[in-house]
C-alpha cells in the first residue's frame, strides 16, 4: 500500500532571518562550501539562480549513501518564508525512500 501526500515542517534556525532568505533567493550554490560533509553538489537543472520556480538538482549523503533530489524554493518576499518542494521523492512513514532521480 501507497501513501501519497504532503510533508510539511518547520525547523528552528539559528541564523538571522534575512541571511537565510538571502541564501535560498540568491546563493544556494554556495551551500555545498558552507557542508561539504553532507553536501556534494547543487546545479540549476531548469532556469537560473535567483528566478523563483527555477529547479536545482542536490547530490548529497546521509550516513555515506550518495542521495541526488531535484526541488523547486517558492520564495514570500514579505514574511520572508520559503518553502522548498522535492521533486520525485516519495516519503514512507516519515523516511525518505531512496528513488532515482532519472533526469538529475
Amino acid at each position: 500500500m501507497a501513501l501519497q501526500g504532503k510533508v510539511e515542517t518547520e525547523v528552528e534556525i539559528k541564523v538571522p532571518d534575512d541571511k537565510f532568505y538571502n541564501i535560498w533567493s540568491k546563493q544556494a550554490h554556495h551551500v555545498p562550501t558552507a557542508s561539504p560533509n553532507n553536501i556534494e553538489a547543487v546545479h540549476v537543472h531548469d532556469g537560473d539562480w535567483e528566478t523563483e520556480g527555477s529547479i536545482k538538482v542536490w547530490k548529497y549523503n546521509i550516513d555515506g549513501s550518495p542521495k541526488v533530489v531535484k526541488e523547486k524554493v517558492v520564495l514570500n518576499d514579505e514574511d520572508k518564508s520559503v518553502t522548498i518542494d522535492w521533486i520525485g521523492r516519495r516519503f514512507v512513514s516519515g523516511i525518505q525512500s531512496n528513488e532515482d532521480c532519472p533526469s538529475c
